[in-house]
């Protein structure tokens, strides 16, 4: 059995770590919930955009209901054929007669072959030569091929045209159902397409609204999340756990190369719902004029409300994209405490090249790092004269650091051997 001594450190271990998953909730729903929000505005700005896209003059709509307006368009002939012409039918017919009068002549000289007994060739072996109890009983009479093909003719015109006005009006019913009308997916609704800048208006900055308040809780969270754990000791696991949660930001890990375009790449979505509502803005600024000839005063309201969301878009938009910001700075903040605490805890060389790295990317100044490492004897030694400070790790890397100079030189020391040693970095 365990001693009353061994049961208080093993309660505290658990205690600690009992936190350290409260404040890693904490910042992962926090986290969750932005780029939920995030999310919902990308949808939001979408519809509006499509709003707006269907209710232009030069839609895809407007171009292909002037195609299905000719007849002899080849846009139109792709989706109901060609319209049937009245030389064809008469071409054809006339091919027909032409054929018929042949095969009876043909077969009027085989029947007088027959009755005289010469120059006779049977009917088997004759293909023009029909028998004798066909329907060629007198000649073909050209007014009736005529009128066959006439009446072919009005049949497939007719059928032509119903399928033509059945396609032209489906097509003006969609025209005026989505120019002139916005349908809301998963509700139901339909609004005119004149109220879309005071709806899109409302809804894009209350999405953006709560985005706004989600930034600062997950900047908050994030923030008192790492005073807390790093007082615990415990800011190590809390920071790598934390940081394979993150989507939108990519907080700097051990192994991770992080391209300034990947930081930059998601900061964009924030001026997203400020393009949309913009080009909305501006479409409606230039069909001013039939808002005025429909209604005059409800055009003014429009234009002042449009006017109003736009500021606030603008607004919410830059602060969100500096918290968003400040988000990242505070994981860069962080990350050469983290390094710290796992050399205080391993003295592994691999997190003093580390350090080193970030003072070679002049992310970190050498006074600042020499705050943040370890005091402990059996890693740390400090010349007083030139204010140099050295870390040497178990397996044998060493930093020194020289605060006079405002550089450090990274050295890699091997039993029996010269030390390998690293360009000091470049005063800062």
């Amino acid at each position: 059995m365990l001693n009353n001594g061994a049961e208080s450190v093993i309660e505290r271990e658990r205690q600690r770590f009992e936190d350290v998953e409260g404040y890693l909730k904490a910042a992962g729903e926090a986290s969750a919930r932005t780029r939920s929000l995030i999310v919902v505005l990308i949808v939001a700005s979408v519809l509006t955009a499509v709003g707006v896209l269907n209710s232009l003059p030069e839609s895809w709509m407007s171009r292909r209901f002037e195609q299905l307006r000719s007849s002899d368009s080849p846009y139109l002939i792709k989706y109901i054929g060609q319209r049937p012409l009245r030389a064809d039918y008469d071409k054809q017919w006339q091919e027909m007669f032409i054929r018929d009068r042949a095969r009876y002549d043909a077969y009027q000289q085989a029947k007088l072959a027959r009755a005289g007994g010469a120059g006779y060739v049977s009917c088997k072996t004759t293909p023009c030569d029909p028998s004798p109890e066909g329907w060629f009983t007198s000649a073909p009479n050209w007014s009736w091929y005529v009128q066959r093909a006439d009446e072919e003719y009005r049949k497939d015109a007719e059928l032509y045209d119903r399928r033509y006005h059945a396609f032209l009006e489906g097509t003006s019913s969609a025209l005026v159902d989505n120019r002139f009308f916005v349908h809301v997916p998963f509700f139901g609704m339909t609004f005119d397409v004149n109220d879309l800048g005071i709806l899109a208006g409302v809804g894009l900055v209350s999405v953006m609204l709560l985005l706004w308040f989600s930034c600062g809780t997950e900047l908050e969270n994030l923030r008192v999340s790492f005073t807390e754990t790093q007082k615990l000791k415990c800011l190590a696991e809390f920071y790598r756990l934390a940081a394979m949660r993150q989507v939108l930001t990519i907080p700097p890990l051990p192994g991770r190369e992080i391209r300034w375009f990947e930081i930059w790449l998601a900061k964009p979505v924030y001026f997203i719902p400020l393009a949309v509502y913009l080009w909305l803005f501006i479409e409606d600024l230039n069909t001013n004029w039939i808002g005025r000839q429909l209604d005059t005063l409800r055009m003014k309201i429009l234009v002042g409300c449009e006017l109003l969301s736009l500021a606030a878009i603008i607004a919410l938009a830059i602060q969100t994209f500096i918290r968003s910001r400040k988000i990242d700075t505070t994981w860069s903040y962080w990350w050469p405490r983290y390094i710290a605490e796992q050399f205080e805890r391993t003295a592994a060389g691999e997190w003093l090249r580390l350090a080193n790295d970030q003072l070679q990317r002049r992310s970190l100044q050498p006074a600042e790092l020499v705050d943040i490492l370890p005091r402990q004897a059996t890693v740390y030694s400090y010349a007083d004269q030139n204010k140099t400070h050295t870390y040497k790790s178990k397996d044998g890397v060493q930093l020194v650091v020289d605060l006079a100079a405002d550089s450090a030189i990274l050295e890699t020391i091997r039993p029996g051997s010269q030390p390998e040693t690293s360009p000091p970095s470049k005063p800062l």
